[in-house]
């Protein structure tokens, strides 16, 4: 199955997946991502690139596979987690 990502969005995935298992803040997804400091409002811009990436990459977005949300820090991937 192919899928289309623009370069933010593959930028954030190639992020996670890298670091799978590994727990990365806010302000670490979007200072690796954007390649800026982490500012105010950082926190929505990650989370709106998560639900897109989240959209394309899985069957029901409302029930989360891959990418993990750790509520108040950020965000892991594991190809292993699963929302049931």
């Amino acid at each position: 199955m192919e899928i289309e990502l623009v370069k933010k969005e593959f930028d954030l995935l190639c992020l996670l997946v890298r670091n799978h298992g590994i727990v990365l803040t806010y302000d670490q997804i979007f200072e690796r991502v954007w390649g800026e400091e982490y500012i105010g409002g950082g926190k929505d811009i990650v989370w709106n690139q998560i639900r897109r990436v989240r959209d394309k990459i899985q069957v029901d977005p409302a029930l989360p596979h891959f990418i993990k949300t750790v509520h108040g820090v950020g965000y892991s991937f594991d190809p292993r987690y699963k929302v049931a």
